[in-house]
């Protein structure tokens, strides 16, 4: 991700025209171009952002299908509504035994 206060120590805003940019090239600095510099920085953030949360629904997609694969597998699971109330109980501070998979009803 990209962090703003980076950002300032490699494009300061506050140059004479007539000063070498960060790299020591000689050019002519203008305040608008600083401003499309900034934009484009802020949508190569969003887009690292969106790749990010592209990666992460993956990884939760992968996590939810081998889980069901271990599922079909075994042939066992919780019924919900005693999960709930396990973790309700849980919640509220309750010493519950912790619900034990059963096999699926067919």
């Amino acid at each position: 991700m990209v962090k703003w206060d980076e950002i300032e120590t490699v494009m300061p805003n506050k140059r004479m025209p007539e000063e070498k940019d960060p790299d020591g090239n000689d050019r002519n600095w203008h305040p608008i171009l600083e401003e499309e510099r900034i934009d484009t920085l802020k949508e190569v953030e969003a887009i690292v952002e969106k790749a990010d949360q592209a990666e992460r629904r993956a990884d939760f997609h992968e996590d939810a299908e081998k889980r069901y694969t271990d599922l079909v597998a075994s042939g066992k699971t919780i019924p919900w509504k005693k999960m709930r109330s396990y973790l309700e109980d849980r919640v509220a501070g309750k010493s519950v035994a912790r619900p034990v998979a059963k096999k699926l009803a067919r």
